[in-house]
């Protein structure tokens, strides 16, 4: 290349960044394009593209054109899935590429809804084979942590009536059946969010035989 041509592109700002998921990240990603004595280079266009993992993002302006500082930059919408995304810039018309990461972590909780155990049966006054599971996670499906969830029994019990969500948006009781034959229910609730209440619903069969009682034809 000629002296003033670009060679090199470099981060000024917004590499690595932490945001939530389908949310602005907080600072622009920022750009600079310099020629091979690392002056600065203006007037080129430089787009950015999103990369695998970033579904569901976007980027404004999708292009820009590096100004007297050499320097091009946008806005980053975080895509919907929680974890690692990237995005590349690219200098339009050279071979020049620089990729900029950023990790997404869930957004506000917003849903609740069954995870396991719906559907069990268990003999009348035992608990159920396994727990009972909802899940807490954004508007987006990802998990959320640290939301309280309550639980209740139509008869019998639950054990805790309260949990709180793990790191996989997990909240679990143990149920413990009522002394009736039949269809039972339990529920999972957090206020105001979409799903609530959680239903689940298991069948109290007949227990063991454990008495025999006298009920006509005696004298």
């Amino acid at each position: 290349p000629t002296e003033s041509d670009p060679t090199q592109i470099e981060v000024v700002t917004g590499d690595e960044q932490v945001g939530s998921a389908g949310l602005p990240l907080a600072d622009s990603l920022v750009v600079r394009v310099l020629d091979q004595q690392g002056r600065v280079v203006v007037g080129l266009e430089v787009a950015f593209e999103l990369a695998d993992g970033a579904e569901g993002g976007s980027v404004s302006p999708a292009a820009a054109v590096t100004d007297s500082r050499g320097l091009a930059g946008t806005s980053w919408t975080l895509g919907h899935s929680a974890g690692a995304q990237a995005m590349d810039a690219l200098v339009v018309g050279e071979d020049l590429t620089l990729r900029f990461t950023a990790t997404a972590g869930s957004s506000e909780a917003r849903r609740i809804e069954a995870g396991s155990g719906d559907g069990q049966s268990a003999p009348v006054g035992t608990a159920l084979p396994d727990s009972l599971v909802a899940r807490v996670t954004d508007e987006f499906g990802n998990p959320v942590a640290g939301i309280q969830v309550a639980w209740s029994a139509s008869v019998g019990d639950v054990s805790p009536a309260s949990s709180t969500s793990d790191e996989a948006g997990l909240a679990a009781t143990r149920r413990i059946l009522g002394a009736g034959a039949g269809p039972q229910f339990a529920e999972a609730s957090v206020p105001g969010f979409d799903g609530s209440p959680v239903t689940f619903t298991h069948t109290a069969t007949p227990g063991s035989a454990a008495s025999l009682v006298l009920i006509s034809g005696d004298d």
